[in-house]
């Protein structure tokens, strides 16, 4: 059982039915009921009110639209759900059900020192209300034990669900700063190529403005190098945009690589040696080759959830590579139906459009991506 503090849903509707999960374990509070004694009108009644607070108490933290992504119940909704499993002990019904929900709650508190002094003292008052109230000390021995490694098991959870929030947090400060870090790139090298142009172009104008009267012929050569420069500033820019597009292998894995690291994901690369003969391929097939590298590790760290990928370059014996193959061992991606986004449908385009194809192998676990030219 895990009643996690922190929940990745968007909406308050999302969030009720995610923890609603849990109570699958409210099962066993009628089984009683069922299987042994009958229960008296008042008793029954008593026991499913006690039931319905509980429910108000389990779902309180998630009423405050702002509590949606994470959840701090208080002490008083703990002990106050605590009190009502030893109420409903009279019942006859699985009244320690309410206390193991108790101390699974305790998970909430986010403070780790007053959870712990919250769950001894619950622990504590189970094990005495059992032994000297209900006399079934053996009941109330395995129901310690069952809260113990049920808020232990939330506590992993919980704290898994926190790292993996941070990772995406990081990642997107991580997408973020490469965005900021390439436009700011672009914006030098546009300033270098066209600044210098389009000042000397701009005094240029001016000059054969002044001269126009007084000395055509010479405001005629100051237009027709204003011509020159404009036509020569325009090969520069279309030669830095073949510059950006015309992106390579090497290249791309040695960013996949630090992309990789800064995600703390295992790196492995085969078949890098082919990359020596990757200068004899095609300009448009590096580029179509490096694009598919790029999208598929942003896949990987945006929505894989792996720890481990390997890339694998595909080529014939001394030849240039003819494709690439992304593995991970992500548990995110385990649908056979899974739906293609912008990047993949991209990427199937830009291969399509040099005769290559683009495959999907779900492992398990991971994905596998393998993007191929005819060699």
């Amino acid at each position: 059982m895990s009643l996690l503090g922190i929940d990745q849903k968007p909406t308050r509707r999302k969030t009720y039915l995610y923890h609603s999960v849990y109570l699958v374990y409210l099962f066993f509070y009628p089984l009683n009921w069922l299987f042994d004694k009958t229960p008296s009108f008042f008793q029954a009644a008593y026991g499913i009110a006690a039931l319905l607070a509980f429910l108000v108490l389990y779902f309180a933290p998630y009423r405050a639209a702002n509590n949606i992504g994470g959840v701090d119940s208080t002490p008083f909704e703990i002990i106050l759900t605590a009190l009502l499993g030893f109420s409903a002990s009279w019942t006859d019904a699985g009244w320690m059900t309410l206390n193991i929900y108790a101390s699974a709650m305790c998970i909430r508190i986010h403070d780790t020192r007053r959870a712990i002094i919250l769950l001894t003292i619950l622990q504590i008052a189970l094990i005495s209300f059992a032994w000297a109230v209900r006399h079934v000390p053996i009941s109330g021995g395995i129901s310690i034990l069952i809260s113990l490694a049920t808020y232990t098991m939330s506590w992993f959870q919980s704290h898994l669900a926190r790292q993996n929030q941070r990772l995406k947090e990081a990642q997107s400060e991580i997408r973020a700063l490469a965005t900021t870090s390439e436009r700011e790139r672009i914006a030098r090298d546009l300033h270098d190529l066209l600044g210098h142009s389009l000042t000397v172009i701009a005094i240029k104008s001016e000059l054969a403005s002044k001269l126009q009267n007084r000395a055509p012929e010479r405001a005629l050569s100051e237009i027709n190098d204003i011509s020159l420069i404009a036509r020569e500033s325009l090969r520069d820019v279309r030669a830095a945009i073949t510059d950006m597009k015309s992106a390579t292998l090497t290249r791309e894995l040695e960013q996949a690589s630090h992309a990789l690291q800064a995600a703390s994901i295992d790196l492995t690369i085969c078949g890098k040696e082919c990359l020596a003969y990757e200068s004899s391929a095609s300009v448009e097939t590096c580029s179509v080759l490096a694009m598919t590298l790029r999208e598929g590790i942003t896949n990987v760290i945006r929505h894989a959830n792996a720890s481990k990928c390997c890339i694998t370059v595909l080529a014939s014996p001394q030849a240039a590579p003819h494709g690439i193959r992304i593995s991970d061992n992500g548990t995110a991606l385990q649908t056979s139906s899974l739906p293609e986004g912008n990047g993949l449908r991209g990427m199937r385009a830009r291969l399509a459009a040099i005769g290559g194809t683009v495959t999907l192998l779900h492992n398990n676990p991971g994905l596998t991506l393998t993007a191929s030219l005819t060699p």
